[in-house]
């Protein structure tokens, strides 16, 4: 995950937080939105990794032969 969505992430916690202790309860629908608004940048970045890890082992094991005896 590169610096920027991890900032982007620690940005939207950091305001998730705050408006739970303004707020003083994890239950208002403000709190809730954030959260899941990060839950969706965590799921879409936990995808993200996974398919650049499957296209790394496909390219691994999609050698030739001969590139394989290599190893």
């Amino acid at each position: 995950m590169d610096k920027l969505k991890t900032a982007q992430m620690e940005m939207l916690r950091g305001q998730m937080v705050d408006t739970a202790n303004r707020k003083q309860s994890l239950l208002h629908r403000e709190v809730l939105l954030l959260s899941e608004m990060l839950d969706q940048m965590i799921i879409k970045a936990q995808r993200e990794k996974c398919a650049k890890r499957k296209s790394g082992l496909k390219d691994y094991y999609v050698r030739e032969p001969e590139e394989a005896a290599m190893r």
